[in-house]
C-alpha cells in the first residue's frame, strides 16, 4: 500500500454509493497504515464547534465514545479524549458541508520520514451529500470510520465493514449505526502497543 511520508502520510476518502450489489466471496482483508499513536491519550478538538449543531457534536463524541469502549479491550492502546478551548490537539476535526460524494476525508503524519510514530490526524466531516444532509447515526457512522483511520486502521473490502471505502444511501441518511466491527479491533490489536522489534504488520486477513 503505498504511504506518502514527511507531511502527509496518508489520505482516506469515504464517499457515497447509490447502487447495491453483491459479493461472492468471502476472504477479507482489513488494511493497517503501519503507524500508531505512541501516547496513552490522544486528544481530540472539533476545530469549529461554535458553528456545528449541538446535535452533530453529540453524534461525533458517541462515536468517538464507541470508539474508547472498544480500545478497552486492547492492552495498552490509547483512549481519545475529547478537549475543548484548547490551540491543538492530536486529532483535529473540522465539520463542513460541502456537498458532492465525499463524505469525509482524513489526513495523517508522523513524527519523521521513517517513524512509526503518529504525530497529528485532521478528519474533514461533510455534513450533507448530493445537496441533502446526513441523519444523526449518518454523522456517527462518517465518524467512527474516519476515527478508524486516525487511530491507524486503513480500509477493509468487507462491504459490511465499518472500514470498507464507501458507505451506502441508508448508512448515511437512515437510522442504522455501523458498527465498530471484531475485525476492526482486531486490527489494532495487532499494531498497539507498538513492539520495537517486529515491524507493524500492512494488512490483517479473515475467511466468513
Amino acid at each position: 500500500m503505498e504511504r506518502k511520508y514527511k507531511i502527509v502520510l496518508v489520505l482516506f476518502s469515504l464517499v457515497v454509493v447509490l447502487t447495491f450489489g453483491t459479493r461472492n466471496s468471502y476472504a477479507y482483508t482489513l488494511d493497517l497504515l503501519g503507524t500508531v499513536w505512541n501516547t496513552s491519550s490522544v486528544t481530540v478538538m472539533i476545530q469549529n464547534e461554535e458553528y456545528v449543531s449541538q446535535d452533530a457534536v453529540e453524534d461525533i463524541v458517541e462515536a468517538l465514545e464507541d470508539w474508547n469502549d472498544a480500545l478497552l479491550e486492547i492492552d495498552d492502546a490509547p483512549v481519545l479524549t475529547l478537549v475543548r478551548g484548547e490551540k491543538r490537539a492530536d486529532i483535529v476535526i473540522v465539520v463542513g458541508n460541502e456537498g458532492g460524494e465525499i463524505l469525509g476525508q482524513t489526513r495523517t503524519r508522523s513524527v519523521g520520514r521513517r517513524s512509526l510514530i503518529l504525530r497529528s490526524s485532521f478528519i474533514r466531516l461533510n455534513g450533507e451529500v448530493f445537496g441533502k444532509e446526513f441523519s444523526g447515526a449518518g454523522i456517527r457512522n462518517v465518524a467512527r470510520h474516519e476515527f478508524g483511520h486516525a487511530l491507524g486502521l486503513g480500509h477493509s473490502d468487507d462491504p459490511s465493514d465499518l472500514m470498507y471505502p464507501a458507505f451506502e444511501c441508508q448508512d448515511v441518511f437512515g437510522y442504522y449505526d455501523v458498527v465498530i466491527s471484531d475485525y476492526d479491533i482486531d486490527g489494532l490489536d495487532a499494531i498497539y502497543p507498538l513492539h520495537k522489534r517486529f515491524p507493524l504488520p500492512d494488512a490483517l486477513f479473515w475467511e466468513e
